[in-house]
């Protein structure tokens, strides 16, 4: 199972992202059926995505001590910081 939250609020042009965290594999579709439901909502409230990042983890602290994956992380978000 896959858990997600999302804050939804009525802004267009709001600027968003999706960090999809699961225990199945990345490519499997439950991760896509996620990233195509969050495209429709942000269709439909007038959202610009950004990015769209699925990660794959079992362990809570599993990506935590993933260095590729903070590194990531940490990149996508100062990339984010310098739109606002």
């Amino acid at each position: 199972m896959i858990n997600v939250t999302a804050a939804v609020c009525r802004s267009k042009g709001k600027k968003v992202g999706l960090i999809v965290t699961g225990g199945a594999p990345v490519d499997n579709v439950q991760y896509e059926l996620i990233e195509k439901q969050f495209d429709c909502m942000a269709e439909y409230l007038g959202w610009d995505m950004l990015f769209q990042k699925r990660y794959s983890a079992n362990a809570k602290d599993e990506l935590a001590k993933n260095e590729a994956v903070m590194a990531e992380l940490e990149e996508l978000g100062r990339a984010v910081k310098k739109l606002q």
